[in-house]
């Protein structure tokens, strides 16, 4: 049985819409820091 894990309302500024974005942008804390604001935008 898996642990039923409740629905995330911070799962769309965590993940990137589009996985090419992830590639193209490294994982800097400064990128995700920029990423964030760019869909919290959107």
């Amino acid at each position: 049985m898996k642990p039923i894990t409740p629905p995330n309302p911070h799962t769309k500024t965590t993940k990137t819409p589009n996985p090419t974005t992830a590639v193209e942008h490294p994982t800097n804390p400064r990128d995700v820091r920029e990423r964030r604001l760019q869909t919290r935008g959107m």
